[in-house]
């Protein structure tokens, strides 16, 4: 400490590495699971779905698709697992004109187990038959199973005729989803992906009766 002020001892740096600076010394191999199919490639593109390469590979192989898969920039293919009952997923029908609709089963895509494997689940039968739910509040149901929008300054519960609002009294207008048998009209959906590791379901969610829920997705990456 000299007077007010405070010496410090110099900081010493004996070498300086810049990264991402356009020139290079040296080319490097592409990593297992990348490529690049031409002399003065910037960088190594990644091996698509079921194929597969080694360390330096202008191109990727494919997989025996019968029997195999592999994920974006995959170093080798992987044998077909058996079916189980995480591989699949319900969903249900549109309501019919009676207030039914079908419970149906399928795979989630893209899909990777073999189910002709001797420990393979198979899918449930398709088609069970199940009651609707109700509209939403402020929906009434139509002539033809649909839910429509109430009119102005009425109001229903979503399972009667919309009546009209009492005296001393104002509609509450809002979107109230209690029941999801489908998506509303008015609402859209997708799946964004940050990279080229992308979504493999682009509609993003999918109603499921009591809620919505993401889209049995399988993010297909290692």
């Amino acid at each position: 400490m000299v007077g007010n002020h405070k010496t410090l001892d110099p900081v010493k740096i004996s070498v300086i590495e810049i990264t991402g600076v356009s020139y290079s010394t040296e080319c490097h191999k592409c990593r297992p699971g990348y490529y690049a199919a031409k002399s003065g490639s910037r960088w190594c593109e990644l091996c698509p779905v079921n194929t597969f390469s080694d360390r330096g590979a202008h191109e990727c192989s494919p997989c025996n698709l019968d029997l195999q898969y592999a994920p974006i920039a995959s170093s080798e293919c992987k044998s077909r697992p058996a079916c189980k009952e995480k591989d699949y997923f319900a969903t249900h029908s549109e309501c019919d004109s009676k207030k039914m609709t079908k419970k149906m089963y399928k795979w989630i895509e893209p899909k990777v187990c073999l189910d002709s494997l001797p420990d393979s689940v198979s899918l449930p039968p398709s088609g069970q038959e199940e009651e609707c739910s109700p509209c939403n509040p402020g929906l009434y149901p139509s002539t033809n199973s649909t839910c429509k929008p109430c009119p102005a300054n009425t109001f229903s519960d979503g399972s009667h005729e919309c009546h009209a609002c009492p005296a001393s009294t104002k509609p509450h207008y809002g979107f109230f989803n209690l029941w999801w048998q489908q998506l509303p009209a008015n609402m859209k959906t997708s799946c964004i992906g940050l990279s080229k590791l992308d979504c493999s379901q682009k509609r993003g969610w999918e109603a499921a009766g009591d809620e919505v829920r993401t889209v049995s997705n399988r993010i297909f990456f290692n």
